[in-house]
């Protein structure tokens, strides 16, 4: 299940500045698993590049509905997902296949993760740049 946090202004307007993906999974009785749950095992089988593919495929989809108005949709990629070729030329082809929505799109990635290979860093960040979308490192300092 993909839910859409909005992060909001610090004032007392309250405005939506943009949104933040956040990711459960729906247990056996309807219940929703945090990610701090499914993670780790989503690493051990190997799915977490196919977890970013099918977030990343959702929020395109919802932006290309216009679903949140104008506003920014941020999506967190794991580290593993900026070292794999083929997810970056999907991602490439996604965005270059709606434009608009590729200009409504923000991809984040843990300050940890950026350090991790700064080759792939700077690769995924000229790739999303040259789409028009926006790119940030996560819990940064």
């Amino acid at each position: 299940v993909l839910h859409l946090q909005p992060v909001l202004r610090n004032t007392g307007e309250q405005a939506v500045l943009h949104y933040e993906t956040l990711l459960r999974v729906t247990g056996d009785a309807g219940q929703l698993i945090p990610a701090v749950v499914f993670v780790p095992m989503a690493k051990r089988l190997g799915l977490i590049q196919q977890i970013d593919r099918l977030v990343v495929a959702e929020v395109l989809a919802r932006l290309q509905q216009q679903r949140y108005g104008e506003h920014i949709i941020a999506v967190n990629l794991f580290p593993a997902t900026l070292q794999d070729g083929d997810f970056v030329a999907w991602l490439d082809g996604a965005l270059r296949a709606d434009p608009v929505a590729a200009k409504r799109i923000a991809f984040e990635v843990p300050e940890y993760g950026a350090l991790e290979n700064l080759d792939a860093l700077r690769a995924l960040v000229n790739l999303v740049h040259r789409h028009g979308s926006q790119f940030g490192i996560d819990h940064f300092g």
